[in-house]
């Protein structure tokens, strides 16, 4: 709000990512999805001009342009960092597109080929 006190975001949305983002083809993640959200914290404002001139970072940001959901680095095998929750939208025969995608990353790393 504007005394600085954060907000509570509680409920589903959906993200999207643009056509464009690396990274979203290399671990085949799909155009958008429904995102669990449960939190009080967020990205500092100050800081994301900063985030999203950074080169090969991608933000992914709410639909009302108020909060960064999702940071991504184009050119990592798996840099993601969430503030939704897929580890409830998982069941084990239908994981979170998240999940999914951190498993082929792990999957096609140099250390897993060992």
């Amino acid at each position: 709000d504007a005394a600085g006190a954060p907000r509570h975001r509680l409920g589903s949305r959906r993200l999207s990512l643009e056509a464009d983002a690396p990274f979203a083809r290399h671990l085949s993640l799909p155009a958008s999805w429904p995102e669990r959200m449960n939190h009080r914290y967020g990205v500092a404002a100050g800081w994301r001009d900063r985030l999203a001139a950074a080169p090969g970072l991608r933000l992914v940001v709410s639909p009302d342009e108020d909060t960064v959901d999702l940071v991504a680095f184009d050119h990592h095998p798996f840099f993601v960092g969430s503030q939704g929750h897929p580890e409830l939208g998982s069941t084990s025969r239908h994981p979170h597109p998240l999940v999914t995608a951190w498993l082929q990353a792990c999957g096609s790393s140099p250390q897993a080929r060992r």
